[in-house]
């Protein structure tokens, strides 16, 4: 087995870069965090905000690249503030 190189979220093989991946829980769950506490329309916003309107369409089934969720909770942070979305976050991550 080659043992790549961790690169802020990338993994480096040799000539090739492959970015970091996430379980797509961490898509999911700020969505039903997010309808919960604000309804849909808000949580539409975010999504729109961070350019992931295609995971509430279809959440995703499997890992997702890390830039969305690094992206969603940047849209979180600017759309409800720092101390709202740190709410959210630990609510999806409690579920």
């Amino acid at each position: 087995m080659t043992q790549g190189v961790v690169t802020k979220g990338a993994v480096t093989k040799g000539t090739m870069t492959v970015p970091g991946r996430v379980g797509p829980n961490a898509i999911i769950q700020v969505a039903e965090a997010l309808r919960i506490d604000r309804g849909e329309a808000l949580c539409h916003a975010v999504f729109a905000r961070a350019g992931l309107l295609r995971h509430l369409r279809e959440p995703p089934g499997a890992m997702v690249e890390e830039a969305d969720v690094a992206a969603l909770q940047a849209a979180l942070r600017a759309v409800l503030g720092p101390a709202h979305a740190a709410r959210i976050a630990r609510e999806a991550g409690r579920r």
